[in-house]
């Protein structure tokens, strides 16, 4: 989302947008020429307790806990942003709100919600509710009034949507909900096929892109038709307020779609061939100039192009983001008005690169010295943390081993998860492809030599996914080649025992991604990388994650129990589970009988009772773990050496500490963005600033946390308030 005030600031949201456990969204806020300002959400903690956002749970509104990401901030695919005057005279953003959030005493629902210009909330943040063709949609498109006081929708369907902040919900305005004529496309004056970007001029006459039948179509502020405006592919529109001048983006290319095949096809737009136009007035609708973009097509999760003008501006500026494909790289378009022609100009901003969900960061801890090593999911770069010291030094050597030796961007071979043995070496594993089936698990010696496998190490038996072909790891000796997560570009699960054997999460041989049959199994490979035990685990999901020893050789994973009859809330949706042995089962369904205590995602929307077997003791309240459609989130955690587990608990912006009991015995982090720096900064408060939590990973005294959101490790030391060494018997 986009948004531009009169005084020149730019509103960026930016980050994931899967549902609503595992997004990490961001408000930025960039000055005219491209300079960052400042973070707004997550919130600032020098906010003044009584403007700081709420989240209401969905457990009917019984409970409302302070929260640093905006209430349905979470869960949205493309979504537009616009300033409007509220009642008060102050400029709010109204934003459409993400799937399943907020709650207010009722079900969930999207709706627009109001949020301060400095991240701030207050009774009037929730507006009216969508209508039921957007409470799943992924692009939305909203217009405001001169005034503030009247909103106007599209995006989904064939009609154009209106609503005061007052009313409980949006109508429909202009359009059928079946539009008619040739195809099932409305060409009437007042029909539309697909409608998308929206503008008010200032005298109130609306303006709607009709994206598939190449026009601009224009009605009075009582919504009385008036004319049509003829433009390729219109899918977004803005008027300068002050000039009467139009912008439109145009898709000449549009209509053009692709198609993924899983259980049922899934399609999108697929556009490239794309333009920003410059017309004279409604009245003269003469083109003056043009900027064609660049030609990247769209993919399936990409949000598609957003663009908002800046009309205030001594020249007016044009902001467009995600002109195609996400990628490195990638930018928010500074478009400079210069009369007679569109100027790409300088203070373009570097964009956010982040579609993969959770997991962009691996990490693994040695848990005597403290040495810690990370990963970067869509960075080429792997850096080591020294345990005494904290300095910082970049793994120059691994990272040309796995990425090549001119690393640049986003490569196939992503680290999705990390281990440390006993010896200090230190495994990665990579992602081979979306959805694909490739995994590799490469090893590195603590001197960044590579520590290979044996030959035949990991030799597939079988090829879960036939029709992705087969990809090789290049340049690195003996890699241990494994199957994906069912859901292939999940981080999957990757654990050393004390004995040296290599525990990986990997997809069950009957198993196929998207379907009925997807799960995943616990295989055991020996020191060498050969088969050791295939399917020890015999049931894991998608969100499965570890797994992780203590000292007497118990393991432990976190996954997406919750139980039966508890009250679904916002963070508490997935357990720790400590497990004796390797012979643990899930009896689902009906042979679960008597016996299921807990619910589990068994494949996507599908939930069953379950019984848990041959489990020493669950823990429920960690987070993210997935139990809805979306499977991208896991939940980290880590041991020391005295078997305390520092897990995630990113809900609530802290990591837990348990011991080996599943007991808690402490906590640590409080909400902050960006600007929070800890002590010492120019904002120091809260003392441990955390906004989520990517992955974990303790040794030495210390808990390392990849703070997915905020982009940085955060470095904390446990220390005890009294020490006593005691002798052991013998």
């Amino acid at each position: 989302g986009l948004a531009a005030h009169p005084d020149g600031r730019l509103f960026v949201l930016q980050g994931s947008a899967w549902e609503r456990q595992v997004g990490s969204p961001e408000l930025v806020v960039f000055d005219r020429g491209g300079k960052y300002l400042r973070t707004i959400v997550p919130f600032r903690a020098d906010l003044p307790p009584g403007k700081r956002p709420r989240t209401y749970e969905t457990d009917g509104g019984k409970t409302d806990r302070p929260s640093k990401i905006f209430p349905g901030l979470q869960g949205i695919y493309r979504n537009t942003m616009r300033i409007a005057k509220c009642e008060d005279g102050e400029d709010r953003l109204v934003v459409v709100s993400g799937r399943g959030a907020p709650v207010e005493g009722g079900k969930p629902a999207r709706r627009l919600i109001r949020i301060g210009l400095d991240g701030s909330a207050d009774p009037g943040t929730l507006g009216p509710i969508l209508p039921a063709e957007f409470q799943t949609a992924q692009r939305f498109f909203l217009a405001a009034s001169p005034d503030g006081a009247t909103f106007y929708l599209a995006g989904a369907g064939s009609r154009v949507w209106r609503a005061k902040w007052g009313d409980g919900k949006f109508e429909p305005v202009l359009g059928k909900e079946e539009a008619e004529g040739e195809g099932g496309a409305g060409k009437a004056p007042d029909r539309f096929d697909q409608p998308r970007g929206l503008a008010v001029a200032p005298d109130g006459r609306l303006l709607v892109c009709d994206w598939m039948n190449d026009r601009i179509q224009v009605f009075s502020a009582d919504l009385k038709y008036l004319k049509s405006l003829q433009v390729p592919g219109p899918e977004q529109v803005a008027i300068n307020p002050r000039t009467g001048e139009l912008f439109a983006l145009s898709v000449r290319d549009r209509g053009a779609k692709d198609v993924y095949y899983s259980t049922k096809p899934i399609r999108w737009d697929a556009f490239e061939d794309k333009s920003v136009v410059k017309f004279r007035s409604i009245e003269d609708f003469t083109e003056v100039a043009r900027c064609d973009l660049p030609k990247r097509k769209l993919y399936m999760h990409d949000p598609g192009p957003i663009m908002v003008l800046d009309a205030s501006a001594p020249r007016p500026v044009l902001w467009i983001s995600c002109v195609g494909r996400i990628a490195p790289g990638d930018q928010i378009w500074r478009i400079e008005d210069e009369g007679d022609r569109l100027q790409a100009g300088a203070g373009a901003i570097e964009a956010y690169y982040y579609p993969f969900g959770r997991g962009a960061g691996a990490l693994a801890a040695d848990r005597g010295t403290g040495d810690c090593y990370w990963a970067g999911r869509t960075s080429p770069t792997i850096l080591k943390i020294d345990g005494k010291t904290g300095e910082v030094s970049r793994m120059d050597r691994m990272a040309s081993a796995i990425f090549g030796p001119k690393p640049s961007g986003y490569k196939p071979w992503q680290p999705v998860a990390a281990a440390m043995d006993s010896k200090g070496r230190i495994y990665f594993r990579l992602l081979g492809m979306w959805s694909g089936p490739c995994n590799f698990i490469v090893r590195f010696n603590p001197d960044q030599t590579q520590a290979p496998f044996a030959d035949k190490a990991g030799e597939r038996q079988d090829n879960p996914i036939p029709d992705i072909k087969l990809m090789k790891l290049e340049g690195v000796a003996g890699a241990l080649h494994v199957s994906c997560p069912s859901h292939g570009y999940h981080s999957g699960g990757l654990g050393v025992a004390w004995n040296g054997d290599i525990y990986v999460i990997d997809q069950a041989p009957d198993g196929r991604h998207r379907s009925p049959s997807e799960r995943n199994v616990m295989n055991i490979f020996d020191p060498d990388g050969i088969l050791k035990k295939a399917s020890a685990i015999p049931y894991l999901t998608s969100g499965a994650w570890g797994p992780r020893f203590d000292s007497k050789g118990n393991m432990y994973l976190t996954e997406s129990f919750r139980p039966l009859k508890a009250p679904y809330r916002a963070g508490d949706v997935g357990s720790l589970v400590k497990i004796n042995g390797t012979e643990t089962e899930l009896i689902f369904g009906e042979r679960a009988g008597d016996s299921a205590a807990y619910e589990m995602r068994r494949a996507e929307r599908d939930f069953r009772p379950v019984a848990v077997r041959n489990a020493a003791w669950i823990y429920h309240g960690v987070s993210p773990v997935p139990m809805g459609h979306c499977v991208c989130a896991s939940c980290p955690f880590d041991l020391d050496r005295f078997d305390r587990i520092a897990v995630a608990d990113s809900a609530n912006h802290r990591v837990k500490l348990l011991d080996s009991n599943g007991n808690e015995i402490g906590c640590f982090g409080e909400p902050a963005n960006r600007d929070s720096k800890g002590p010492g900064s120019e904002l120091p408060i809260p003392e441990i600033p955390l906004a989520s939590v990517g992955s974990v990973a303790c040794g030495g005294g210390l808990v390392y946390v990849y703070d997915d959101t905020n982009n940085r490790i955060l470095r904390v030391r446990l220390e005890a308030a009294e020490t006593r060494t005691v002798p052991i018997p013998r």
